[in-house]
């Protein structure tokens, strides 16, 4: 890895760190996927995932709420370092130069997908995590659907109208051609 790509990762991880305490207070709304997603979309299928493995562990070791059981923790890192991937592979297909309508719908598409895989692999952690069985697994399910669907929901939204307006912007900052990676 090139320094520029170890500072890149290094302060995106930061970023989606901090992100995930920034909404820490209002439940079920979160800036910590679009952060990992959109250090993809900029730098790449490895600096986003990455961002997304980094920044999940932290998040998951040190948090005020305790640490995650390993199987949860696991899970967690993994669905992240999907996220910095889908960024990265979603930043080489579609081009700024596409109609802003389409780009939203595309990532707000994206984020809600991206969200659902998250929430999948965060109840396989409990499951693994407590021995839930299969009957308490649906439970545990069927009772967070509401704020899964809030959760679902607002990263649509994030995702479809912050990010197709944030990209471009870092995209054209004089900066960004000199630490633009290969």
């Amino acid at each position: 890895m090139q320094t520029k790509e170890i500072a890149i990762v290094g302060v995106f991880s930061a970023l989606a760190y901090a992100g995930g305490y920034a909404l820490i207070f209002v439940p079920n709304i979160e800036i910590f996927t679009a952060l990992i997603f959109l250090s993809g979309l900029i730098f790449g299928i490895r600096v986003g995932s990455l961002v997304g493995g980094i920044a999940a562990f932290l998040y998951g070791v040190l948090n005020p709420y305790g640490v995650s059981p390993l199987p949860l923790l696991a899970a967690q890192v993994l669905s992240r370092v999907l996220v910095g991937y889908a960024g990265g592979m979603l930043g080489r297909k579609l081009k700024d130069s596409r109609p802003f309508w389409i780009r939203s719908f595309l990532y707000g598409l994206t984020g809600m997908g991206l969200i659902c895989v998250y929430i999948l692999f965060a109840n396989l952690g409990l499951l693994v995590a407590f021995g839930y069985t299969m009957e308490q697994l649906k439970i545990s399910i069927i009772s967070g659907l509401l704020s899964s669907s809030i959760l679902i929901l607002f990263n649509a939204l994030i995702f479809s109208v912050v990010l197709p307006w944030v990209t471009p912007l870092i995209r054209q900052a004089p900066y960004f051609e000199k630490y633009r990676i290969p």
